[in-house]
Order: structure tokens, then sequence, then C-alpha cells
């Protein structure tokens, strides 16, 4: 069964947490984001602002529509940096919440308020992260997120969400995912989610421990992550940048560890980091990432 009373209580727990007056289940992270340009008219002429460094549905999206992206530059955290100048034809930015971490949402509204832009956020990777006191999610107009199965709050297939305290673009989202798109999401997968979301917390709370282990063990052999100011992580990835990356990754699934490269960036590698991973995998991971340097 499709979007029923199990997806109507999900919806609302999600756009609960987040501050939201609606939620609206729909079939991926992607589809959500697309829903979101549409609503808010992004079309053929129109410039969308978004980071270079993200998963390609941030941008891909937007020339969908036939609009244009406009990639940013990314600062340490890997998140984006604000141009200085915008040209009249951007008509909207999508701020994206990257490995576990939420942008600046004080730096974020100011640029979009200057430039009289619309915010989309993609907290893809951020459910259960903080700007300060403020969750992921409940950033601009609308706000899109993925419950795929490496997230955080996962379910066994893909999965994803629209926020919005917009009731206009509700109505026009929950129309589309029925009547002109395929983008519903199933009962079953929203029991899984209802289930999962008492637990978010402790998911949040154990990745965490994990985080600082990694960081702490490793920070004199690689570049470890570093946590922005003001920032409450869901730590959702460790991503680390490291010399001889294609050769570590070579050699940790050689032993059994499986790695990610996040996005084709020449140097970064996204460690093992999820609420199900042991503390002696994690130490496990440790000590073949020293082991591969000391032989160098």
């Amino acid at each position: 069964m499709l979007s029923g009373k199990s997806v109507e209580g999900f919806e609302q727990k999600l756009a609960d947490l987040c501050g939201r007056a609606y939620g609206v289940a729909v079939g991926s992270c992607t589809d959500a984001l697309y829903f979101a340009l549409k609503a808010i008219g992004v079309g053929k002429g129109d410039k969308v602002l978004v980071p270079k460094f993200t998963f390609r549905s941030s941008y891909n999206q937007i020339e969908k529509l036939g609009a244009k992206p406009v990639f940013l530059d990314v600062d340490r955290y890997f998140l984006l940096k604000f141009p200085k100048r915008v040209s009249k034809q951007v008509k909207a930015i999508i701020a994206v919440d990257l490995f576990g971490q939420t942008v600046d949402f004080d730096k974020v509204n100011e640029f979009a308020k200057k430039h009289n832009l619309v915010i989309i956020e993609d907290f893809a990777q951020a459910v259960g992260a903080f700007d300060g006191e403020r969750p992921a999610g409940s950033l601009g107009r609308i706000s899109c997120t993925s419950f795929d199965p490496s997230k955080i709050l996962s379910s066994l297939e893909t999965g994803g969400m629209l926020l919005t305290d917009n009731k206009a673009v509700e109505k026009k989202v929950r129309k589309w995912r029925t009547w002109d798109y395929n983008s519903q999401m199933s009962c079953a997968m929203a029991e899984v989610l209802q289930y999962k979301f008492r637990f978010l917390s402790d998911f949040v709370d154990y990745n965490g421990k994990i985080w600082q282990f990694y960081w702490q063990e490793l920070e004199d052999v690689v570049e470890v992550p570093m946590i922005r100011p003001g920032c409450r992580p869901n730590w959702s990835r460790f991503v680390i940048r490291c010399k001889n990356r294609d050769k570590l990754k070579e050699f940790l699934k050689e032993e059994g560890i499986g790695t990610k490269i996040q996005y084709d960036d020449k140097d970064v590698l996204s460690l093992p980091l999820y609420p199900e991973l042991l503390g002696d995998e994690a130490d496990f991971v440790v000590k073949k990432i020293r082991e591969f340097y000391e032989r160098r």
C-alpha cells in the first residue's frame, strides 16, 4: 500500500523534528529536490547556486527543469562558500548540509535576503543535526532529505521527503507525487522508518563515539575532518583527506574494509561509520590505516 496512514504518521514525525508544518514523503531525495525547484518556479533561463562538491542530484535536477546550475566552491568543512556577485538570473540557492554537518543558517539567510534568493535546503546527510538550536531541515522555504540505506535514518530502499511551512507548496507536491509522477512511499517503508525514528538520538550518539575515536587515533596520520563552530553534527560521515588515496582504498578492500570515494574528489575517502559498526571493527580500521602509512 502506498501513502497510507503509516506514511502520514511518519511525515508528521519528521516535520515535528525539523520544526516544519508539513512533510510530504516521496520516492527519493532526488524527486524531492525536483519538486522543490518546480514548486518555486525554476525553469528555462533561470540559474540556481549549488556547491560543486556534492552528490549529482543536488544539481542535475536544476538542469532537468531547463535551468543552469552555478557551482560554488566549498570551505574546509566541505560546506558552500558565498560568491561576491550574483547575476539577476539566479533565482535560488541549494544549501547542502554535507557529511552530517549543517550550513551556517544565519549566513545563508543573510546572503539569500541580500540577493533575493529562495533557499532550498538539501539535508540528505544531516537528519538529526543542528545549527545551534535549529534542526537540519528547518532552513529556507523548502528542505529535502533522503532515507537511502547509507543514511543515519535509513530504510531498505530509496526514499525521501520534502518539508515546508508553505501550504501551497505542500498541496502541489502531494498532487505531483501521485498524479503526475510515480513518487510515493510505501506503508511498509514508513513503518520501518517510524520504528527506527525512535532510536535516532541513540544512532547519533553512537556514531559520535566512533567519529571521535577515528579522529583521536588518526589525526597524526591523515587529515581528519573538522566540525564547523556552532554546528551539532549527526556524525553520519567520517571523511579523511589522505596521500595515496587510491592505494589506501585498495589496501583496505583487500583487508575486508569497505570505503567510499565521495564525489570523485582526488584525495578524500569516507571510512565505515554506521550504528551497527562494532568498536572492535572500528579499531581494526584504524590499525590497518596506520599499518598502510607505516610501510611507506
